[in-house]
């Protein structure tokens, strides 16, 4: 492997990225954790039309798939997403089914080692603007794929259809000996309808491109290492590992880009999967929008900031018996509340949105994680909540964020022979 000074970085054009990109992402997450309003929608739309123009490869392909309006949206956020229409990744499925009135369609698959994006449609001769997914589940020769899912969709109108996409993630690496797959959709209607539906896949999949980088990084002696990076046409994957013996309890690597010689970026994933595993626990990956297709000769990784506090305070202590916050340390400067089960923190408005303040629970030797979390925020303030429901008495609470800076604007060279 090459050392790092022999890779050439364009430390300008870098620095210039590095200050749009780190711009265009606080707008970005601001305005993500907001509904999707018409106007909005609109305004996307209109982007893609505009960007059809200039690539009528993509419109061409795209005009021919039903499931339009998710690709549009996913192309919009994922520049990944835009290289597997241009090279034709996308494979047409069309399996449809129904029960009680509701009818399903899987419309298409992009499928790797990393996982799937599932295309979907929702169809029924009345309002399901309300109708909640409860469960999704993806079967393979009968057995069900233990792997993360995202799915579901959010209408503010009434309407008779409804089109989405369901991420699959597995960390693990997903198998694809056997091609013959099922989806089952669990309904929370009145009926609690269940639909079942089998697809087989036909293309072949692509194989995942694998570097064993084992790349030590240190931020003002607080050290992590890149140990692989993982390239499938979904997502670029980087495992990384945090050094047990950092002083310092390491919680977030923030605005991550990854930039190739002509200065070209790929940014972390906007809707879907960002992430695997926790950051605090040691071990974690984080999922970059893919450039599988394109073959650049290095990339960039291009980290804004990274945050960090003081192991051994990195916790809050509670009594939920006695309802009271027992110690938190010196530097939190935000008032923490107890109410029931709720741990609830208020301060000044974070800038980009932020939730996720708080993390696991460890009460009597058993470790729980919020069931459930609410964040409400305006201009000047904003408030978190956190349920831990089976937490009881003395309870040690995780820090999973605070605004403690630790390393700015940091590049790391990434060479790409095997």
């Amino acid at each position: 492997m090459n050392e790092q000074q022999d890779i050439p970085v364009p430390k300008a054009q870098l620095q210039q990225i590095r200050q749009d990109m780190r711009q265009k992402v606080k707008k970005e997450k601001n305005r993500r954790q907001r509904m999707l309003s018409s106007t909005l929608l609109f305004v996307v739309l209109f982007s893609f039309v505009l960007s059809i123009r200039m690539s009528p490869t993509i419109a061409g392909y795209v005009s021919k798939i039903p499931g339009f309006e998710p690709i549009v949206r996913m192309i919009a956020y994922d520049k990944g997403i835009e290289a597997i229409m241009k090279n034709e990744y996308f494979e047409e499925i069309h399996s449809t089914a129904s029960a009680n009135g509701l009818m399903v369609s899987v419309i298409g698959v992009i499928a790797d080692k990393s996982g799937m994006s599932i295309f979907y449609e929702v169809d029924a001769p009345f309002d399901i603007a309300k109708v909640k997914t409860k469960e999704v589940n993806l079967l393979q020769d009968g057995k069900e794929i233990l792997a993360s899912k995202t799915y579901g969709w959010f209408e503010n109108e009434p309407t008779q259809h409804v089109e989405g996409v369901i991420e699959i993630s597995n960390k693990a690496g997903m198998s694809y000996k056997s091609k013959e797959f099922e989806l089952i959709f669990q309904f929370d209607d009145e009926k609690q309808t269940k639909i079942q539906l089998p697809f087989t896949l036909k293309n072949n999949i692509q194989p995942e491109k694998v570097i064993a980088y084992n790349k030590e990084i240190d931020i003002n002696g607080q050290k992590f290492t890149i140990e692989n990076v993982r390239t499938s046409p979904l997502r670029i994957a980087l495992d990384i590992a945090i050094d047990r013996s950092n002083t310092m309890q390491l919680l977030k690597l923030e605005d991550l880009n990854l930039i190739d010689e002509n200065g070209d970026v790929w940014g972390t994933i906007q809707n879907g999967f960002s992430a695997s595993g926790h950051i605090r626990d040691g071990r974690f990956t984080v999922y970059m929008q893919s450039n599988y297709f394109e073959q650049p000769k290095q990339l960039t990784l291009a980290i804004g900031s990274v945050y960090a506090v003081p192991k051994g305070q990195d916790f809050i202590e509670v009594d939920f018996t006695k309802q009271k916050v027992v110690s938190k340390p010196d530097y939190y400067d935000w008032p923490i509340d107890v109410n029931g089960k709720e741990v609830s923190i208020q301060g000044e408005t974070l800038d980009p949105y932020r939730g996720g303040l708080l993390y696991k629970a460890s009460s009597h030797g058993e470790i729980n994680y919020p069931s459930s979390e609410t964040f409400r925020y305006g201009e000047e303030h904003f408030e978190s909540t956190y349920t831990y429901e089976e937490a009881e008495g003395l309870t040690k609470i995780d820090i999973n964020f605070y605004s403690n800076i630790i390393g700015e604007n940091i590049e790391i060279p990434i060479p790409l022979n095997e």
